[in-house]
């Protein structure tokens, strides 16, 4: 019998000894993960969980709710930008459901791989562990994001974590207190909808990976 694959989330701060406040940064980060993870979301194996001060990471079971979540964590920290690697595979250890500490495996070895790859290319969205033709599209397509949604401000990732928990512009702009026009432009100009939809093919790649044993 095939062992379950997991998705390992780690992130990782760019530059975060650079900034001006970084006690102030690290909280914002601690107070972010919280937030993600109460009450704990389907599908989120091992929670969000801060290792090394600027590093963070996270075991998933499905991707339910992943682009939600990491385009969250970026609108909460900016200006400073955070690195996302994405590792699919087996976890040899038992799942610590209380933190993502003290576990091992294939999945693991990927995320880490992934974030090597992503310092080396100076980008900020990795996946490792598809096949081959898979992971040559989702290289492509992660590029793609990463590259449109590279001098966003808060507004345009907040009003995209709306789109993508099916919240329509109307609720958007009372939400936001802002227009609806404002909310159509955000769309436009950043081409969101380009964006979930290119989201919506990633996910098309990661879901075979998962048997979905929670």
């Amino acid at each position: 019998m095939a062992q379950q694959r997991y998705l390992v989330v780690i992130g990782d701060l760019i530059s975060s000894r650079d900034a001006a406040d970084r006690g102030e940064l690290q909280r914002r980060l601690a107070q972010c993960l919280l937030t993600l993870n109460k009450p704990a979301p389907e599908g989120l194996a091992s929670p969000y969980t801060i290792t090394l001060g600027d590093e963070f990471q996270a075991v998933r079971t499905r991707s339910d709710r992943l682009w939600f979540e990491l385009m969250h964590i970026q609108k909460a920290l900016l200006p400073a930008r955070v690195r996302f690697s994405l590792g699919l595979g087996e976890i040899a250890t038992p799942i610590n459901r209380e933190q993502a500490l003290g576990m091992d495996g294939k999945a693991f070895y990927h995320a880490r791989d992934g974030m090597e790859r992503l310092k080396g290319q100076a980008r900020t969205l990795a996946i490792t562990g598809l096949a081959d033709a898979d992971q040559r599209w989702a290289d492509a397509l992660l590029q793609v994001i990463g590259s449109m949604s590279a001098k966003w401000r808060a507004n345009r990732y907040e009003i995209l974590c709306r789109l993508l928990m099916d919240q329509t512009p109307a609720d958007i702009a009372a939400a936001l207190e802002i227009s609806i026009q404002a909310v159509y432009q955000n769309i436009r100009d950043g081409e969101l909808e380009l964006i979930m939809a290119l989201f919506a093919l990633l996910d098309t790649l990661l879901e075979p990976s998962f048997d979905h044993k929670d």
